[in-house]
């Protein structure tokens, strides 16, 4: 997840409340890895952040 969060440009002001999103096959090209993986990750990921 920090991969994908050091992607974003925060020279502009960012809006509280602005969504994010990350697409299985984005995350699984970035890091290398396939896209069930990817998927996994993420969705453990999310949880994690809403916990």
């Amino acid at each position: 997840m920090f991969l994908i969060m050091a992607q974003i440009d925060t020279k502009p002001l960012i809006e509280e409340g602005r969504i994010f999103e990350v697409s299985e096959k984005s995350y699984s090209k970035l890091c290398g890895i396939d896209i069930d993986t990817a998927y996994e990750q993420l969705k453990k990921g999310a949880e994690q952040l809403h916990e």
